[in-house]
């Protein structure tokens, strides 16, 4: 009985990761050869936990414990989907979190607007090359998307300035970089100060 639970389980991840992929490249256009990467070994897990425990509840039922196996069942179930439901409420104020910053940026210096989220997108489209795994590509992201976030720390009437910067102004301007490594929590420990990829 175990064996087909399994089968079947697999199967039913196969066909959504088939899915998931192609609305991928169609809807996203993203390469074919980098579409269904991760897809199948993120979806496996939380499927086959839920197969095996609809199994044993049809286990238990059958036994002698009839209709009080939900109660074995359930509750566990219920705690399982409850600490899913907070991971993505935590991922999507976390997310929330990325778009204020990157908003803040954007507002303060309205002449690069857009350039965080491009640079995000462009890390991604790297990485995907690369062939990194998907959670390093998503730390790329949020590291290209926020890689200007110091400019909040820089005076606003030096981003908005026209005309050419007093050496200066330009560098104060020039310290963004160690403002956004001091805003985002970096480590210290690694004794680098000084001015960092501008």
């Amino acid at each position: 009985m175990l064996l087909p639970a399994l089968a079947t389980a697999a199967v039913f991840c196969a066909v959504l990761t088939a899915l998931d992929g192609a609305v991928r490249v169609t809807a996203e256009g993203q390469p074919p050869r980098t579409a269904w990467r991760g897809l199948l070994r993120g979806s496996l897990g939380p499927h086959l936990m839920h197969g095996l425990a609809g199994l044993m509840t049809a286990v238990l039922w059958s036994g002698a414990y009839g209709p009080a196996a939900a109660l074995l069942v359930l509750p566990p179930m219920y705690l399982s989907c409850w600490v899913f439901a907070q991971y993505h409420q935590e991922r999507a104020a976390h997310r929330a979190t990325i778009r204020a910053l990157v908003q803040a940026v954007d507002i303060k210096d309205r002449y690069t607007r857009g350039h965080g989220e491009r640079v995000g997108r462009a890390s991604v489209m790297i990485a995907r090359e690369l062939g990194l795994p998907e959670d390093r590509t998503e730390a790329l992201r949020i590291a290209g998307t926020l890689h200007d976030v110091g400019k909040l720390g820089v005076p606003t009437r030096l981003l908005r300035k026209e005309g050419p910067l007093t050496p200066q102004e330009r560098s104060l301007i020039e310290l963004h970089p160690e403002y956004g490594h001091e805003s985002s929590g970096a480590s210290a420990s690694s004794g680098r100060r000084g001015r960092r990829g501008r």
